[in-house]
C-alpha cells in the first residue's frame, strides 16, 4: 500500500497525519516542520483512515488524554527508533535530558546523538 494522509485542525495549527500502511501512523507534521518530508511522499488524502488518531489528538488538546494508544511505525534507523521508544516511556508532564536518555541506552557519550535523533522524530506530539 502507498501512504495516505489527512490534515486536521488543532490548537497549534494544521497537522498533517501520515500512515505508511492502514491504521499505522508514521508521521505527524506541523506546517513549518523543519524536517517535514516532501508532500508527494504523503500519498493520497484519506480522512477516514485517521479517525482514531484525530480523536485521540482532540482529547489530548482538550486535556482529557495524556498518552496515546495508536499503532506507530516511524521511519528511521535503528538508533533513532530506540531513542523514540524511550521518549514514549517518559510520563506525561515529565522531562528527561539527552544525557539521561543516553545513559538509559548504556552510553553517556551518546547525548548529542540522542538530541539529533529527537530532532528527527516524525511523530511529534504522539512521541513527545
Amino acid at each position: 500500500m502507498t501512504a495516505v494522509h489527512t490534515v486536521i485542525d488543532s490548537p497549534v495549527g494544521e497537522l498533517t497525519l501520515v500512515a505508511s500502511r492502514p491504521g499505522v501512523l508514521s508521521g505527524v507534521y506541523f506546517p513549518g516542520h523543519t524536517r517535514r518530508p516532501e508532500r508527494d511522499s504523503f500519498g493520497t488524502r484519506d480522512d477516514a483512515a485517521f479517525a482514531e488518531a484525530a480523536a485521540q489528538l482532540a482529547e489530548y488538546f482538550d486535556g482529557s488524554r495524556t498518552d496515546f494508544e495508536l499503532p506507530l511505525a516511524p521511519r528511521g534507523n535503528d538508533f533513532q527508533r530506540r531513542v523514540w521508544a524511550l521518549l514514549v516511556q517518559i510520563p506525561y508532564g515529565q522531562t528527561r535530558t539527552y544525557g539521561q536518555l543516553a545513559n538509559e541506552l548504556g552510553d553517556p557519550g551518546l547525548a548529542r546523538a540522542v538530541g539529533a535523533a529527537n530532532g528527527q522524530n516524525p511523530l511529534s506530539i504522539i512521541v513527545p
